[in-house]
């Protein structure tokens, strides 16, 4: 019987698995490595540990288990991980009674997910093996469709027929009313269900978890008295406000890029990873939302918006635009697509052109001043102040005073208009209401800093060798390790020894199951080193520790005693003065130690070669 939901999360779900998701992994022995996806790196220093089911990067000291990694890589909280792993595990989390009466059974859940990847399926198996299908096939090759993309995306056709899925999924015993929650079965007033999608191509919705959620569904040509697209309706499963095309596919590279380009067409963002340029997503031609724009920065801070060239494009250039800004991401557009509508047909004239678009793309404020500016006849007022009023309704949500200063000159200088005459302007411009979120803030991967790594790295070292004594701790104070976690463990080891007890860590974890995964990971990130140099590392690690609670000591000394200066308290000044040079004088013996312990680690490394 499992402890607790963790646990069993931990349990059912393998870490390979959902590593494996994100990051491209490539089995060494037992374990598994990559380069790591939370910074940018050549050689992969990013290790699984599948026996203990723990990641850790050897680059930039992150580490720790399934959960840990996806509350990183995703930037959730430690609930919001949690309840992601916990409905792909299918374990119940524990809820109070309001939730639980307001909640949706996860087994509803469970079969519109099942339905929509059944569908999938079964439209992939009809474009791809159907002989009523080979009209379909043809235009896709047409349009320059490689066979591998149409596998890849899963693309599919719906049969045109009234109830050729709604058979298809009768036969397997589902219930109707499930069929209609899906989303893939209408009902008409008399009663008699249908299929949503018919003679149409489909593509695939997935959510960040890869589970096909809805369709987007296109037909061959356009008719005047048929939508070129229809999409899903709201479900339990699908949101079109949550989620964005191609996102499951591309996240990877975005973070990998460390940019996002937004399409408006599934279409355009299919051919885009089909020519190689993967870290594009699509609108699906909606503007984009909050959610979804809090999506992309748990990504990445850049985004390049492509939009098609028509009226319609700009005009969904600059709502995606006001929003982005505002939930602070660095935007740059796409400035023109020549004689191209859109980029699918871009991508098909040359795939080389679609990139060099992207690689030239220009920041938001730099295009719509030579928008607004450049062509502005410059005696018509009018036309000036409309100018101004636009460009500064952008320029109104810009933090940074350096960036706003700027452009006021540049203003100024271009339409001849004293800076302090267009001040006013702008902060009537920062006024105003505005319909776009006015912050959103995503927590990026919080990478250890120095001392964490320093601290992580003792621990991990002073539980390789369980026969330490109480003495050879207690040279240090709790006080010393700034990481609150890292201080609790080391304080329940020093009681621990205290006790008379071997540091062995198992049976300290019998005791303290909570810092199971803190400390293997700690341990992890040893690797394989020989004995005896651990050992010289348990040394160094033990004076870097101390000597860096040192200093940190002696600035807040030096703030106190300047303090007492200003207060006249020449008592207190006299004694933080006395402390503060007894600590100095222990630096200076610390830091000559530390030197010691690096020529001796150098001598019997040039030993060894000789």
């Amino acid at each position: 019987m499992l402890n607790s939901p963790i646990e069993e999360i931990k349990t059912k779900l393998n870490i390979v698995d959902v590593v494996s998701e994100y990051v491209q992994l490539k089995r060494v022995g037992a374990n598994y490595k990559a380069r790591c996806p939370f910074h940018q790196e050549r050689t992969p220093s990013f290790h699984v540990n599948t026996a203990r089911q723990i990641w850790h990067c050897f680059g930039c000291g992150l580490g720790g288990d399934v959960i840990e990694f996806v509350k990183q890589i995703e930037s959730l909280d430690f609930p919001q991980a949690l309840k992601l792993l916990a409905d792909r595990a299918g374990v119940a989390l524990p809820q109070d009674q309001g939730q639980r009466q307001q909640s949706v059974p996860a087994e509803k859940k469970k079969v519109l997910y099942e339905l929509n990847d059944l569908a999938s399926r079964f439209y992939h198996k009809i474009l791809t093996e159907s002989p009523a299908a080979s009209t379909v096939r043809e235009y896709l090759d047409k349009r320059k469709f490689k066979k591998e993309t149409i596998i890849s995306w899963q693309l599919g056709y719906a049969a045109d027929a009234w109830d050729t899925l709604v058979n298809f999924l009768s036969k397997r015993g589902y219930d109707p009313k499930d069929m209609e929650d899906s989303g893939l079965i209408s009902r008409r007033d008399d009663g008699r269900i249908y299929d949503r999608f018919r003679g149409r191509i489909t593509f695939p919705i997935r959510d960040l978890g890869g589970r096909v959620v809805g369709f987007s569904a296109r037909v061959l040509q356009a008719q005047n008295d048929i939508a070129k697209y229809i999409n899903s309706p709201e479900t339990l499963i699908y949101s079109k406000s949550k989620v964005l095309f191609g996102l499951f596919e591309a996240k990877s590279a975005v973070r990998q890029a460390g940019a996002v380009v937004v399409v408006e067409g599934n279409i355009d963002a299919i051919k885009s990873s089909q020519a190689g340029l993967i870290n594009v997503v699509a609108s699906s031609g909606t503007a984009l939302t909050e959610y979804q724009l809090q999506i992309l920065k748990r990504l990445t801070d850049t985004v390049v918006f492509a939009f098609d060239a028509d009226a319609a494009g700009l005009m969904a250039t600059r709502r995606a635009l006001d929003g982005a800004v505002a939930a602070g991401l660095n935007v740059r557009l796409v400035e023109e697509l020549g004689e191209f509508k859109d980029p699918d047909e871009i991508i098909d004239a040359d795939p080389e052109v679609w990139k060099n678009l992207i690689r030239n793309s220009t920041d938001y404020l730099q295009f719509y001043f030579r928008r607004l500016f450049d062509i502005l006849p410059l005696t018509d007022p009018t036309a000036k102040a409309k100018a101004v009023q636009d460009f500064f309704s952008l320029l109104g949500k810009v933090a940074d005073p350096i960036i706003v200063s700027e452009y006021v000159k540049k203003v100024s200088q271009t339409l001849a208009i004293r800076e302090r005459d267009l001040i006013p302007i702008l902060e009537r411009a920062r006024s105003r209401p505005s319909s776009t979120p006015s912050s959103i803030y995503v927590k990026p991967p919080v990478k250890p800093s120095a001392q964490e790594k320093t601290e992580q790295r003792y621990l991990g070292l002073i539980c390789r060798f369980p026969g330490l004594s109480a003495a050879d701790l207690r040279i240090h104070d709790p006080g010393e390790f700034t990481r609150e976690d890292y201080r609790k463990i080391f304080s329940d080891l020093l009681a621990w020894i205290v006790e008379g007890k071997n540091l062995d860590t198992a049976e300290f974890l019998v005791r303290h199951p909570s810092y199971r995964t803190v400390l293997e990971v700690a341990e992890f990130s040893l690797a394989d080193a020989e004995e005896e140099a651990l050992k010289q590392e348990l040394e160094q690690m033990s004076v870097l520790l101390r000597r860096n609670f040192i200093r940190r000591e002696r600035e807040r000394l030096s703030i106190e005693i300047a303090k007492a200066e200003r207060r006249g308290d020449d008592a207190l000044k006299k004694e933080l003065a006395f402390r503060y040079t007894t600590l100095v004088q222990t630096l200076q013996e610390l830091e000559f130690h530390s030197h010691s312990l690096s020529s001796y680690g150098r001598k019997k490394e040039e030993a060894g070669q000789t």
